[in-house]
C-alpha cells in the first residue's frame, strides 16, 4: 500500500509547479522578401533638397526631349552645381526596387532616345508608352517612376532666374547719369566716363578699367 501511495503522489503535479517539458514557442514568421528586390540593403539616405523626386516648376504647354525621353519642360531653383549634386542624391537613394534595373536606367537617361529605348528593350524593362521612361517596369510589374529632372535638364536654372529678376528691377526714378572725367596722372590724359549716382566706387572702376582695356584699375 505504501508503494502504491508514493507514485499517486509522485504522478500529482503540484498547483504552479513548472513543466518539465513545456510546449517549445511558436516560431515567428519572417517578413516576406520581394524577389524583384535587388538593392535591399541600399541605405535610404536624408533628402539632398527637400522633396527629392520634386524639384521642377513645370513650365505650361511646353514640352522638351523625344520620344520615349519627351517630358514637360522645366526650370528650377537650383544653381546647376546643386542641380547635379541632387540628381547624384536622387540616384543614390533608390532603394525599392533592383538595384541592376536603376543602373539600367541611370545609363538609360544619359542617351539619346533612339538608344535610351533600345537599351530598356535588350533588358525587357518595360514603358509606358504615354508616359515613357517616367514610368518603367521590370520583368516582375515592379514600377520605376523617373521625375523629368531625371529624364531631361533644366531649361533655367536658379542664378539665371535670379539675374533675370535682377535686371527687371527697375532704377530709382530719382536716379541720375553723371558724366565722370578721370586723369590718367601718368600719362594726364583725361576720359569722360557716364554712370549713374547709384553706382558704387567698384562699378565705376570696373567700367574706367573697360573703357582703358586693362584688368583692373588701382
Amino acid at each position: 500500500m505504501g508503494c502504491c501511495s508514493s507514485n499517486q503522489e509522485e504522478a500529482k503535479s503540484p498547483r504552479g509547479a513548472r513543466r518539465e517539458n513545456p510546449r517549445p514557442p511558436r516560431p515567428q514568421r519572417e517578413a516576406p522578401r520581394n524577389p524583384a528586390r535587388g538593392g535591399g540593403n541600399r541605405p535610404n539616405a536624408v533628402p539632398y533638397y527637400g522633396t527629392l523626386d520634386k524639384i521642377e516648376k513645370i513650365i505650361p504647354d511646353t514640352m522638351t526631349g523625344e520620344g520615349i525621353k519627351q517630358t514637360e519642360a522645366f526650370t528650377v531653383d537650383l544653381t546647376e552645381d546643386q542641380y547635379k549634386k541632387w540628381k547624384d542624391q536622387f540616384w543614390e537613394t533608390r532603394a525599392e526596387g533592383s538595384e541592376w534595373v536603376w543602373n539600367i536606367l541611370k545609363e538609360a537617361v544619359d542617351l539619346q532616345a533612339d538608344e535610351a529605348k533600345e537599351l530598356l528593350k535588350n533588358n525587357d524593362i518595360k514603358y509606358e508608352s504615354r508616359l515613357g521612361m517616367k514610368m518603367c517596369y521590370d520583368q516582375t510589374g515592379k514600377s520605376y517612376v523617373l521625375p523629368p529632372a531625371i529624364i531631361n535638364e533644366p531649361v533655367g536654372y536658379g542664378e539665371d532666374l535670379e539675374k533675370k529678376r535682377l535686371e527687371e528691377v527697375k532704377a530709382p526714378k530719382d536716379e541720375k547719369t553723371l558724366t565722370l572725367i578721370l586723369r590718367n596722372a601718368s600719362k594726364f590724359d583725361d576720359d569722360e566716363v557716364e554712370i549713374s549716382d547709384h553706382s558704387t566706387v567698384l562699378e565705376l572702376k570696373e567700367k574706367y578699367a573697360d573703357l582703358k582695356d586693362v584688368d583692373n584699375i588701382k
